[in-house]
Order: structure tokens, then sequence, then C-alpha cells
């Protein structure tokens, strides 16, 4: 083995370890750019003083080992607990389904959002139109996930004319 290619295949090992100190220890991306660097230096530097054969080698190991680390990186930085209905975690209530349609009272003043009692549940409303005053009939108008929106009831005697 010639000097060169020690040189090289330890600026190569160095590279690879600070990448992985990088992803397992210190996650501050500086060490990770250095071992990046350090193997493309490598690279290069076995293009210009080795054999081809020897140069496309490591270039294609570089790539197996980066795909190796990538998923290192992923299976660390990425959730692997489903959040599910099952467990537990809901992300909308499903009482809000039903409410689109349904009359109720506002709580407190809605200007433009407060709270509101409709069908018997307390719910966080959002008025579509002008504000609305606490204790005023409301009408539920769209229900998107948790948003719940209502406007003012017309009064009984012009929805009876």
């Amino acid at each position: 083995m010639t000097t060169m290619l020690a040189i090289i295949l330890l600026l190569y090992a160095v590279g690879i370890l600070l990448i992985i100190l990088d992803i397992l220890l210190i996650p501050t991306s500086v060490t990770s750019m250095i071992g990046g660097g350090l193997v493309g230096t490598s690279i290069f530097l076995m293009f210009k003083y080795q054999s081809t054969g020897s140069a496309v080698t490591l270039f294609i190991v570089t790539a197996g080992v980066g795909f190796g680390l990538a998923r290192l990186a992923a299976d660390r930085y990425t959730l692997q607990h489903q959040l599910n209905r099952e467990d537990g975690y809901v992300g909308t209530d499903p009482r809000h389904e039903g409410l689109r349609g349904k009359a109720g009272v506002t709580l407190t003043p809605l200007r433009p959002a407060g709270k509101a009692t409709i069908d018997g549940l307390r719910v966080d409303v959002v008025s579509r139109g002008p504000m609305i005053g606490a204790d005023e009939p409301i009408v539920v108008v769209e229900v998107e996930g948790n948003r719940v929106v209502v406007k003012p009831e017309p009064p009984a005697e012009a929805a009876a004319a």
C-alpha cells in the first residue's frame, strides 16, 4: 500500500466517522459538512493518484454507505409511533360531525369566536358575519374538523313570513 493510498483511505474513514458522529451524537451539521468534505476529497484524490477502477469502487462504496447513513438518520429523526384513535389520539372531536344545521345558544359573545351550547354540547364556535351577543340563538352553517361556523338564527316572525 502506497503512502498516498493510506492517506486517501484515512481521509475517507475520518469523513465517514464524522458523519456518523453528527447523526448519533452532535446534531450540528458542522461535523457532517466537514466529514462530507473529507469523503469528497478522498474520492477526488483517488481519481487523481490511483487507478480509475479503485476510484469508481470507492465512489460506489460511498453511495452504499450514504444510503445506510440516510436510513440511520431517517430512523432517528422520524416519528416511529402511529397516532391513532384506538390509542386515544383524536385530531377532531367526532361529536362535531352531526352539528351542521342544528340550532343553539351562545354562551359568550362571538367576536368572531366564542362558546355556544349546541344540542346540549358546549362547543367553541366562530361566527359568520356580524358580532353575536351572549344568549343569542344561532344555527350551525359549517363544520370543518374542529372549526364550527355559526350565524345568527333569524327571528321566528321573520322565518314565519
